[in-house]
């Protein structure tokens, strides 16, 4: 049974607003990712046992009752919470991850900024958590990337084969995340780090990568909005 976290504390200073509650194809971002998990429960009755939505001081009031809308007009959804985040993604993710209970064996975290997530791969990565106590969805990178310096000289070509951009949703062992969280404490290195995965091969733990989607982009900019409004099949899949 897994425990699902979506973040939608981010303040979208990148984005120019709040993106949680932009509306995409009629509906708040944040609500496109808690469909297909809804539309996941209903496949798989007993797989979720908790669906927490982290929020922020501006969004949390839009974000609850937004979801009361959705929950009434919804069948056989798992339990859904919504709390406060915290300043950075780490903190907010880590008071989720702290009220995911003793009843899942494994959590799934995910950006609410990636609305167009499908069953097929989150169902990929379930599959490979039976095997790995940590997996994430990645995709090959096929820009070519250049390390440069604080005067934008290049400094080395970097080899793109050994490369994968990394997307979530990410799942970890229950256990395994929880202890990776009281291991690094109040650390201040950590608690900048952009995903859980990080934390994990920190840890030391082996992460396994299992093939992405490439229209499972993360809306940062504006454009991005614009390019998820034209994804009209992908989203009447979902």
């Amino acid at each position: 049974m897994i425990a699902v976290v979506i973040t939608a504390a981010g303040t979208g200073q990148r984005f120019g607003q709040d993106k949680a509650m932009v509306m995409l194809k009629g509906k708040p971002l944040f609500a496109h990712s808690l469909t297909v998990f809804y539309k996941l429960s209903v496949k798989y009755p007993q797989l979720i046992t908790k669906i927490i939505i982290t929020c922020n001081e501006h969004n949390e009031k839009e974000i609850k009752t937004y979801l009361t809308s959705m929950i009434k007009t919804t069948a056989q959804v798992p339990k859904t919470q919504v709390i406060l985040g915290d300043k950075t993604r780490f903190l907010s993710v880590q008071k989720a991850v702290e009220k995911a209970g003793e009843s899942c064996d494994k959590i799934m975290i995910h950006d609410a900024a990636r609305p167009a997530i499908s069953l097929v791969l989150i169902e990929r990565i379930l599959q490979a958590s039976d095997t790995h106590q940590a997996v994430i969805p990645g995709i090959s990178v096929v820009d070519t990337i250049k390390q440069v310096n604080k005067e934008k000289l290049v400094l080395n070509t970097v080899n793109r084969d050994q490369l994968c951009a990394i997307q979530t949703p990410q799942c970890f062992d229950s256990s395994l995340l929880k202890d990776c969280y009281k291991k690094a404490g109040s650390n201040r290195e950590l608690s900048l780090l952009s995903d859980e995965a990080q934390l994990v091969e920190k840890a030391g733990i082996k992460v396994h990568v299992v093939q992405g989607e490439r229209q499972n982009i993360k809306c940062t900019w504006p454009q991005d909005l614009a390019y998820l409004e034209s994804m009209t099949d992908i989203f009447e899949r979902t």
